[in-house]
């Protein structure tokens, strides 16, 4: 289904939601693998996603359908899931 301009603002506002819950915030910016000491991570995760980064996509019109927008929304929660397998982090996500 394709984006309109009135579409962008509701899912626009469906990622402000999300970040408003207080256990999103680890998911509001990229990992910062060096700063965590996770040198391993680029080389396990190949496509990072995080919700700023996606509502940075949203506002530059990057996606023309609703499939690509929520294909990045579920990238965020599949990547720390394929990372952090059993971990606290991994039931967050």
């Amino acid at each position: 289904m394709a984006l309109t301009p009135e579409s962008y603002e509701l899912v626009k506002s469906l990622i402000v939601t999300i970040e408003a819950i207080p256990d999103s915030e680890p998911f509001h910016v990229p990992v910062d693998w060096e700063d965590l000491d996770l040198p391993d991570y680029p080389n396990l995760i190949k496509n990072p996603m995080d919700l700023g980064t996606l509502k940075k996509n949203i506002d530059a019109g990057k996606y023309s359908t609703f499939e690509q927008c929520f294909k990045d929304l579920a990238l965020i929660w599949d990547n720390c899931k394929s990372y952090n397998f059993s971990t606290d982090m991994y039931k967050l996500a």
